[in-house]
């Protein structure tokens, strides 16, 4: 062996988790250039609004409202407008950079409670491969990391007790879409369970979104206007389900419109009355919760809102996939759960994504009973850890 390739052997050989976050991000990369040329459905929609603005002067168009995203989402893609390939192209490449701010707020979180550089560099290559998360950005060219990520990065900046860095990034997550509104309930039980910050706290949550409104609010934007944007967005579908197989998916067709004035608000009220008792239950324990304790519920508050809720889509327990991820590397028991998971939004993505292609018919009730026993699942096992504690038994 030559002196040089001896060399490469040993940095090789003494820097694995620099060389599989290296080989991670390259093939990642790969795999988003060869989906570069994918239009969606939805990404018909993005790039008009790409050419509307690259018309209206790009960051000048932020003087009126473009599409129904809040005003940081559009100033990114204003800021699309000055790179130099198709509407298509640099749509999909804005995404780009939040796809890996998720997998190293996701590998942060590993590493923090794991104590292990390895399994926080696995986790970030995982998370970056992920196959939802490929197909939410590269394919669909859909904004979820954006959501997920920030939102993420809160509960990290938790985990260090960093209250003031937890809500900015919490108020970046919910500059994006109302979507970020799914991380609160865990946010309030944080609050109330651990006592270590004030509840103005929140305050930076509103502050936050103003401060990344600010491109909007220097070209004439109103304050009330650029709130108006995010919170309006619960108003644009007014169907029991869209697409995603929820517990609701048991009594109604997918797609129903009818009743839904009629059981609109009992579905949110059942919804906040489920995660109220869970609460309850959790502030009721005798041991204090563990860091893995507070993945785990934080996932499960995630994933109870697109079950229960009316107008959920294919995309909207994104971030709770991406709680659950974080939850098998804590604990390699709860993966069978994630693969579960991960096959139910397979075959929602695969329905929008490709179901023009492929002509196949997807069984809601089925995908519906599959989410709520996946659910279950993960319900049981936290509840199981909790009681091996609390019986003063340790914890697999």
């Amino acid at each position: 062996m030559l002196r040089v390739e001896r060399k490469i052997w040993n940095w090789i050989l003494k820097n694995p988790v620099i060389l599989l976050v290296i080989a991670g991000t390259v093939l990642s990369l790969l795999l988003r250039y060869w989906a570069r040329e994918f239009k969606s459905g939805d990404m018909d929609i993005i790039v008009k609004w790409h050419r509307d603005m690259a018309k209206n002067g790009g960051f000048k168009a932020l003087s009126q409202q473009t599409g129904d995203y809040g005003i940081f989402f559009q100033f990114f893609l204003a800021l699309s407008c000055y790179l130099p390939f198709s509407p298509l192209i640099n749509s999909k490449l804005v995404l780009l950079p939040f796809d890996y701010i998720q997998a190293i707020a996701i590998a942060l979180i590993v590493k923090e409670i794991t104590k292990s550089g390895f399994k926080g560099a696995l986790a970030y290559v995982i998370a970056i491969l992920f196959p939802v998360v490929l197909l939410n950005s590269a394919f669909w060219g859909q904004c979820e990391s954006m959501i997920s990520g920030f939102g993420l990065l809160a509960f990290y900046f938790l985990l260090k007790k960093k209250p003031i860095l937890a809500f900015v990034a919490f108020g970046i997550a919910f500059s994006f879409k109302l979507q970020a509104v799914f991380f609160l309930p865990f946010f309030l039980f944080y609050y109330v369970y651990k006592k270590e910050f004030s509840i103005f706290h929140l305050l930076l949550i509103p502050a936050t979104f103003l401060v990344t409104a600010l491109p909007g609010l220097l070209m004439g934007r109103g304050v009330k206007e650029v709130f108006d944007i995010v919170l309006n967005q619960k108003d644009q579908y007014l169907r029991l389900s869209y697409n995603y197989p929820s517990f609701w998916g048991l009594m109604f067709p997918n797609m129903a419109e009818g009743f839904y004035d009629d059981l609109d608000s009992m579905m949110i009220y059942l919804t906040l009355i489920t995660l109220a008792v869970g609460m309850i239950l959790l502030f009721r324990l005798k041991k204090p919760l563990s860091d893995t304790d507070l993945v785990k519920v934080m996932a499960l508050m995630l994933y109870v809102s697109p079950l229960m809720l009316p107008n959920m889509h294919e995309r909207y327990d994104y971030m709770a996939i991406m709680a659950c991820l974080i939850i098998a590397f804590l604990e390699a028991r709860t993966i069978p759960f994630l693969l579960i998971f991960l096959q139910i939004n397979l075959r929602t993505y695969g329905d929008y994504l490709f179901g023009e292609y492929v002509h196949y018919e997807v069984n809601w009730v089925a995908l519906s009973v599959a989410n709520i026993a996946c659910f279950a699942g993960y319900v049981w096992n936290c509840a199981a850890g909790i009681r091996k504690r609390e019986l003063g038994e340790s914890t697999p």
